[in-house]
């Protein structure tokens, strides 16, 4: 047998045959039943009370027509009603308020086995029983405040009357009956029923009162340094904004679109950006806000790093754990070089970066990044954050990070994909301080950052891991262009060693180097020679900053060549060139660089 229900709200599709009109009142919710099969059963159902039952094929269309009645009696919104039964011949009338609702035939009475008057008694008496439940309604039915928070609820009555509420936790709020609503102010943190009464019917008021997810500063001011790119710009931004909200425990922090005035960001001496934040929690209240951004510029001097610290091992991480943590003399300047795989089927990982400053006095550092992920290629991840670094270290682009005593600051860096790798370069310049920790961990989205404290201990390939020193190379040669030259082989020349385990950082990786290649031209005609990358170790990518212009080298295999630029020297001329470089994580190095003249 197939069942269907239609459900009607006097204020929905039933009174549009017949709006109720009265002052504010909801209407009563009627309900048609439909039971269909070889002889159709409709229910007239008001406020929950089934009142009528009509059988046969016109079942349906009487039990429409009755609760179409009933809507336009009921919409008059009187102060009471009047049910009466009037016997016609061998039917009856049940009567509301005077008016017929419903004729009770003999085909009826034969269904339910009893003589029509009496059948339309029954109903009748069903139907003041309807009537005298008197449905409450509230809009809206929960209300969540924070502290202090204050909101109105409407009150609509099937039979209209005086509102009253009963007894509710005044600790966590105050409701009381105003304009035919009930006011409630918040006060305490917590969730409290209100009852509203009407008569003889009553509602719930739920009421919860929540603390906001968290506190937006109306402004902040970033120090940033350098040529600012967008990039740069939304970072800083981002960790400023980390850093000075106050968050609810387990609420999180978005940042929406970054604006700002592409123009002001280039040349003013202090440009202005509106950072839209929204503040989301399930046990708190969202906080949605605008923070103004003021970014102030400042001259540093980028010194290169006397500290190398290397987390790549292992590459394809499996559990959520500490990757690597070090103490440093943040005195002098580090560089963090981090490369690593979620090697997870089905679950994504955050890597995340912390700082803390373990001196007595707050901390300030120059942060310069370069940041790439996810992806599933390993050289095109590391290619992509060893270009963004270098660009951002040969314009001086950065931001700083100020980190108050005896503090942390802890960051999801990149967000990992199952079977996806992330990459970056973190170079930290102490302003003011003394100490630093530096920890990268992983961990599953949501988990807190602090419950992630023991290390990953699994057997890895071993992949780069340590703290090494002297990070850079600098190359000055003066080279002829007449014969071929070798200048260097990238990711060979550094030979570091981790400070603790003496193990040799194979590869280079995270090591810059700066050459100053001076060519001479002793002949009267022009020379020009091609500055080529080998592929001395593997497969490898490159990134290359010559003489300010970025150079990518696309993937080449083993023992192939990649000419990166030509040079073209005048007649008795020299030209100096400068190269700024650093073997890519995820690359096999080293990678050979030579000067070839492109004829004898």
């Amino acid at each position: 047998m197939r069942r269907a229900v239609i459900w009607w709200a006097v204020l929905g599709c039933l009174v549009a045959l017949s709006p109720i009109t009265g002052a504010g009142a909801a209407g009563p919710p009627l309900q048609v039943l439909i039971q269909s099969g070889a002889s159709p059963i409709a229910t007239v159902i008001l406020q929950e009370v089934p009142v009528f039952r009509f059988r046969g094929p016109d079942a349906e269309a009487r039990a429409s027509e009755v609760a179409r009645r009933l809507g336009e009696i009921l919409a008059e919104a009187v102060p009471s009603f009047l049910v009466a039964v009037a016997p016609r011949g061998k039917a009856a009338d049940l009567l509301l308020n005077g008016r017929r609702v419903v004729t009770v035939e003999q085909a009826d009475a034969k269904g339910a086995g009893a003589p029509s008057l009496a059948l339309a008694r029954v109903w009748a008496d069903q139907l003041r029983a309807a009537l005298s439940r008197n449905t409450v309604t509230l809009t809206p039915a929960l209300l969540v405040l924070p502290p202090g928070g204050r909101a109105v609820a409407s009150v609509g009555a099937f039979l209209p009357g005086p509102v009253t509420i009963g007894p509710h936790d005044e600790r966590v709020a105050v409701a009381w009956v105003a304009g035919g609503g009930v006011t409630v102010e918040a006060r305490g943190v917590g969730t409290t029923v209100v009852p509203v009464v009407v008569g003889a019917g009553q509602a719930p008021l739920t009421v919860a009162v929540r603390r906001p997810a968290g506190v937006i500063p109306e402004s902040l001011a970033v120090r940033v340094t350098g040529e600012l790119s967008a990039a740069v710009m939304r970072e800083a931004v981002q960790r400023k904004i980390e850093q000075s909200i106050i968050l609810e425990p387990g609420a999180s922090l978005a940042l929406g679109g970054i604006l700002y005035d592409e123009a002001a960001l280039a040349a003013a001496e202090s440009p202005e950006v509106l950072v839209p934040v929204t503040v989301r929690s399930p046990y708190a209240l969202r906080v949605d806000g605008i923070v103004r951004v003021f970014l102030v510029r400042e001259k540093v001097e980028i010194v290169d790093p006397a500290f190398l610290l290397v987390s790549n091992r292992p590459e394809a991480v499996l559990a959520d754990g500490v990757l690597f943590e070090e103490v440093v003399d943040a005195r002098r300047p580090t560089r963090l070089l981090y490369h690593h795989q979620n090697g997870s089927p089905d679950r994504s990982r955050v890597l995340t970066v912390a700082l803390t400053n373990r001196a007595d006095r707050p901390a300030a550092l120059l942060l310069i990044s370069g940041l790439a992920g996810p992806s599933s290629d390993s050289l095109f991840v590391g290619s992509a954050a060893t270009g963004r670094f270098l660009q951002n270290l040969a314009a001086g682009r950065g931001f700083v990070l100020e980190i108050p005593a005896r503090s942390s600051y802890a960051f999801v860096a990149q967000t990992m994909a199952p079977l996806q790798l992330v990459s970056g370069i973190l170079q930290f310049q102490l302003l003011e301080g003394e100490e630093l920790e530096v920890r990268v961990a992983a961990r599953l989205p949501w988990l807190l950052d602090r419950t992630v404290a023991i290390p990953v201990n699994q057997i890895a390939y071993p992949h780069p891991k340590g703290v090494f020193t002297a990070p850079t190379v600098v190359v000055a040669r003066t080279v002829d262009l007449l014969i071929p030259t070798h200048l260097v082989d990238l990711g060979a020349a550094a030979a570091l060693r981790d400070l603790r385990t003496e193990e040799r950082l194979v590869g280079d990786y995270g090591v810059v180097y700066r050459l100053t290649i001076t060519a001479a031209n002793p002949l009267p005609t022009e020379l020009r020679a091609d500055l080529v990358a080998t592929a001395a170790g593997g497969a490898a990518r490159g990134v290359f900053l010559i003489d300010g212009r970025l150079v990518e080298m696309a993937i080449y295999k083993g023992f192939e060549e990649r000419t990166l630029a030509t040079l073209a020297v005048p007649a008795g001329e020299r030209l100096t060139t400068q190269i700024l470089t650093m073997p890519t994580a995820g690359s096999y190095y080293p990678v050979r660089l030579s000067l070839r003249p492109q004829q004898p």
